[in-house]
């Protein structure tokens, strides 16, 4: 499967469901989804080439703007940014 270019819309922790105090400052840049499996850790890039990693994906939910990824300790929300 071919990852696009997303923008993190949301991080949110997983036990309270609000904006992780941890990983929050991750919302409003892009990146490159480099591998998404389940059981295996999330690899992204941003823009600047630096690369960061998740804790194991359990989820992957696949919506008309975007992908929602429930890791091990937080649910990203990656919005899409093909310009179709």
């Amino acid at each position: 499967m071919v990852w696009n270019k997303y923008l993190i819309g949301e991080v949110l922790d997983r036990e309270t469901n609000k904006r992780s105090g941890k990983f929050g400052y991750r919302v409003g840049k892009e990146c490159c989804i480099l591998a998404l499996r389940k059981g295996e850790l999330l690899v992204a890039e941003y823009e600047d080439g630096c690369i960061f990693f998740t804790s194991p994906v359990a989820d992957i939910e696949e919506t008309d703007y975007g992908i929602w990824v429930t890791t091990q300790n937080r649910i990203y929300r990656f919005d899409d940014m093909r310009l179709d």
